[in-house]
C-alpha cells in the first residue's frame, strides 16, 4: 500500500537528516549505541559537562522543546542541577546516579519520546528496592504484591513510608517522568518507585510503613531487598505479541494482544498479522488489546491499520488519524498525549555513555486539547475489588458490547 512505501522513504530521509545533524554538531550528538562493559562512575566535572552538552544538544535538535517549559526555565534547572552536583562531598558520580540528575533535566521538556535510558546494566544487584507491587486507585495507593516475607497484606492502602506521606513521595518521584499528563506520571511511580525510595528520595530500610485494611490502621517493618532479587521476583512484562479469543454467546471472537510494536524482526511482525487476518477475514468482531502496549515502530501499527480501513491517510506537517472511527476504544485515557514528538534521533552522552533520544518531529492527533491522551468511547476504571478477584473488567465489557450488539 502507498502508505508502506511512503514509510521506508520517510525512513530513509530521517536517517540523512539525523546523519546531517551529527555531522553539524559532532560535539553535541553523538548517534549509535552504546554497550557499557561494567559498572563506572564519572567525575563531577564530567557530569556537569554531560548536561551542558545535553542542553544545547536540545537547543539545536529537539522539534520544539519549549512548548510546556521556557527555554529560560529550563536552563535555569540545569544550573540549579550543576550547583547541587558541586556541593556534593563524593568526587565520583555513578553512572545510574548520573541518569537520575539528567533525567530531572529531561522530564522538564514532558514529551515521552524525550528520553534518557535508565543504566539498567549499570547496577551493580545491591541497590535497595522496596518489596512491594503497588497500584493507585482513586489517589490512593494500594498493595498489589508484597515481594518480601514480612506480614503487611495485599489490596492494604499505604499512608506513609517512615513518616513521610505516600503523596509527597508521589510528588518527589514525578520529578524524573517526562510527561505532563497526570495518569501517565503514576503509572511510572507504580513501576518505578520499589527502586527509587532509597536511591533518589533517600528513604532508607528498614521501611516502617503505615497502612490502612478494613478501617484500621496499622504499622509494619519492612526489609529491603536487594535489586537483583527485585527483579528476579517481579514478573516482566513481555512486548511478545500474540492472538488467542474469547468466547461471547458460544461465539470464537478473536483478540489481537499487542503489548508493543518492537519485538523480534518487521517481516516477523507483517507474517503474524498477514495470518492472523489471513484466518479471520470473515469475523464479524475483532478485540486488538493495547492495554500494555508502549509504543515502538510506528510502521509496525500502520502495517495493522492497513488491514482495518480502506480510507486514504498518510503523514505531513500532522498526523492526522481518528482511531475511534476503525472500532469503539474501550478503557482509560492513553499515556500518550495527542500532540507529541516523535521521530526521535539516539545520543549518547560522551563522559557517562549515558543514552537517549530527542524526537526531531511533531504529530498530532484530532483533539481539543494537545495535553491530554487519546479519550475512550466506553470508559472502564478498576477498583481494588476488581485487582482483588482477578476479573478481567475490560475483557469483560468489551464482552458485553459484543453480547448487546449481537443482540440487535
Amino acid at each position: 500500500m502507498i502508505i508502506r512505501k511512503w514509510m521506508k522513504q520517510h525512513n530513509d530521509v530521517m536517517k540523512k537528516n539525523a546523519f546531517t545533524r551529527n555531522l553539524l554538531t559532532p560535539a553535541l550528538l553523538l548517534l549509535g549505541i552504546y554497550i557499557c562493559a561494567g559498572c563506572r562512575d564519572v567525575s563531577k566535572v564530567e557530569l556537569i559537562e554531560d548536561i551542558d552538552i545535553y542542553v544545547n544538544t536540545i537547543d539545536q535538535v529537539h522539534a520544539e522543546p519549549y512548548r510546556l517549559i521556557s527555554r529560560e526555565n529550563f536552563i535555569g534547572k540545569a544550573q540549579e542541577l550543576k550547583q547541587k552536583i558541586r556541593a556534593l562531598e563524593n568526587a565520583r558520580i555513578s553512572v545510574p546516579q548520573c541518569a537520575l540528575y539528567l533525567m530531572e533535566l529531561c522530564a522538564l521538556i514532558q514529551d515521552g519520546h524525550t528520553r534518557i535510558d535508565f543504566p539498567f546494566d549499570q547496577l551493580t544487584g545491591t541497590e535497595s528496592a522496596f518489596p512491594l507491587k503497588l497500584k493507585i486507585i482513586n489517589g490512593n495507593v494500594y498493595v498489589l504484591d508484597n515481594l518480601g516475607n514480612e506480614a503487611l497484606p495485599n489490596f492494604c492502602s499505604i499512608l506513609e513510608i517512615n513518616g513521610v506521606p505516600v503523596e509527597t513521595l508521589l510528588e518527589k518521584s514525578s520529578k524524573l517522568y517526562n510527561t505532563s499528563l497526570d495518569h501517565a506520571k503514576r503509572l511510572m511511580f507504580e513501576e518505578s518507585f520499589p527502586l527509587l525510595l532509597a536511591n533518589y528520595l533517600d528513604i532508607h530500610p528498614p521501611w516502617a510503613v503505615k497502612y490502612e485494611i478494613s478501617s484500621q490502621v496499622q504499622v509494619s517493618e519492612l526489609q529491603e531487598m536487594t535489586s537483583e532479587a527485585y527483579f528476579k521476583q517481579r514478573s516482566q512484562q513481555s512486548n511478545r505479541y500474540r492472538r488467542y479469543s474469547i468466547a461471547v454467546n458460544d461465539v470464537e471472537v478473536p483478540v489481537l494482544d499487542l503489548p508493543g510494536f518492537s519485538y523480534g524482526e518487521a517481516q516477523d511482525w507483517e507474517s503474524f498479522i498477514d495470518t492472523f487476518f489471513q484466518i479471520h477475514k470473515s469475523s464479524r468482531y475483532l478485540v486488538i488489546d493495547l492495554r500494555q502496549n508502549r509504543g515502538g515502530s510506528g510502521y509496525w501499527g500502520f502495517y495493522l491499520l492497513d488491514y482495518l480501513t480502506e480510507s486514504a491517510y498518510r503523514i505531513a506537517k500532522k498526523f492526522v488519524f481518528k482511531a475511534s472511527k476503525m472500532g469503539v476504544l474501550v478503557g482509560r485515557e492513553t499515556s500518550g498525549r495527542v500532540r507529541f514528538g516523535s521521530d526521535p534521533v539516539t545520543m549518547s552522552l560522551p563522559n557517562s555513555k549515558l543514552k537517549g533520544s530527542i524526537p526531531v518531529a511533531i504529530y498530532q492527533l484530532p483533539g481539543n486539547n494537545p495535553d491530554r491522551g487519546v479519550m475512550p468511547d466506553v470508559k472502564v476504571f478498576r477498583s481494588i475489588d476488581d485487582f482483588h478477584s482477578g476479573g478481567d473488567k475490560e475483557m469483560e465489557t468489551v464482552q458485553e458490547l459484543i453480547r448487546k450488539d449481537m443482540g440487535r
